[in-house]
């Protein structure tokens, strides 16, 4: 009987256990054997079963976990898309303004082609009145100023 009380030492079940043992009393010895046997394999298929309810539960939990991981997941996703969509219009933004630049930067390069041009066009003028001619030196000064100051502008960006 110690044997058994190690193995399940429910108060109710050692009762049972005992009375079970009284019937055995008026038995033989091969009858109380196999009655020990069948109450251990009961025993076993118990614990057994309780191991299995155990599995069960955790399986339960791992699921209400599973069901959290899914709404999460679900939720990523939408994220994703509302992303993926910005990133999308930032990118056509980027190409509108790239070709913005590119049409600010030909208009800079034309914009310093006609300065030099007219730079050029101005030293080529031979003028005899020398007031004039002062006026034009000055002038052509100024628009090299000019041209020069635009220039550091620009390669500043």
């Amino acid at each position: 009987m110690s044997r058994l009380n190690t193995m399940y030492p429910d108060d109710e079940f050692l009762k049972n256990i005992s009375d079970i043992m009284g019937k055995l009393d008026n038995k033989n010895e091969t009858e109380i054997k196999q009655e020990i046997e069948a109450i251990e394999l009961l025993i076993k298929e118990n614990q057994e079963l309780k191991l299995e309810l155990s599995g069960y539960r955790q399986a339960i939990l791992e699921d209400k976990d599973m069901l959290g991981l899914k709404e999460e997941n679900t939720e990523l996703k939408k994220q994703l898309t509302t992303y993926q969509i910005l990133h999308r219009d930032c990118e056509i933004d980027n190409l509108k303004n790239i070709s913005k630049i590119e049409e600010m930067e030909n208009q800079q390069k034309e914009f310093i082609e006609y300065m030099n041009k007219t730079i050029e066009e101005l030293e080529c003028d031979d003028v005899d009145d020398e007031e004039l001619k002062g006026y034009l030196i000055q002038r052509i000064d100024t628009f090299k100023e000019i041209l020069a100051k635009y220039i550091e502008i620009n390669n500043r960006r």
